[in-house]
């Protein structure tokens, strides 16, 4: 169970070790997150650690899965009212005191650390699934011109939430989702 991303499924001692490591990246980033750190907050073994996970990489891993998990979009016909229930359930993780913290830290090891960079780039892509169930359901409605790429669609989206919270250390709130739903409208309706 451990170690696969399944950590709704997943007995109380787990559980209590992914809060631990959120915990401590909140606090402290991903530096503050050793086996020592971890084994101690946790009060349990190193060796418990490792059966559970095989890296720290991989436990590291699946706290920013259990820190922020997936959010799940109603199909709502809307493809705005879908983008304004995915921003507002993000900012929501957001607002829990450290999340930014969390985010930063990520970001930052994955410059310089290929087995962070490997993680990361898997945890963007599984953070992004509902948003692109999103965009494919839209684009199937014909929402928004076919000549509009999901991908970029996604990227607009995203990244005023995580640049409000990482890069300017501030609190994503509504008017952001407002006005990024207005930039997507927009570009949606020009189609370019």
């Amino acid at each position: 169970m451990a170690g696969d991303g399944a950590d709704q499924v997943a007995d109380p001692l787990t559980l209590k070790i992914l809060d631990v490591v959120v915990a401590l990246m909140r606090e402290g980033g991903l530096a503050a997150v050793t086996t020592e750190s971890v084994s101690a907050a946790a009060s349990v073994s190193k060796a418990t650690i490792y059966r559970r996970w095989p890296s720290m990489s991989k436990l590291v891993a699946e706290a920013a899965t259990h820190a922020f998990p997936e959010v799940e979009v109603p199909d709502l016909g809307d493809v705005i009212a879908e983008l304004r229930w995915f921003l507002t359930a993000r900012i929501r993780q957001y607002a829990v005191p450290g999340s930014a913290r969390l985010v930063a830290s990520l970001i930052g090891a994955s410059v310089s650390d290929d087995h962070v960079q490997s993680f990361f780039r898997d945890w963007v892509s599984g953070q992004s699934l509902s948003s692109r169930a999103v965009f494919e359901r839209a684009a199937a409605r014909g929402d928004f011109p076919a000549s509009l790429d999901i991908d970029d669609l996604r990227t607009v989206m995203s990244a005023p939430v995580m640049f409000r919270a990482v890069a300017e250390n501030g609190a994503p709130d509504e008017a952001l989702v407002e006005t990024t739903l207005t930039v997507l409208r927009a570009l949606m309706v020009s189609g370019t």
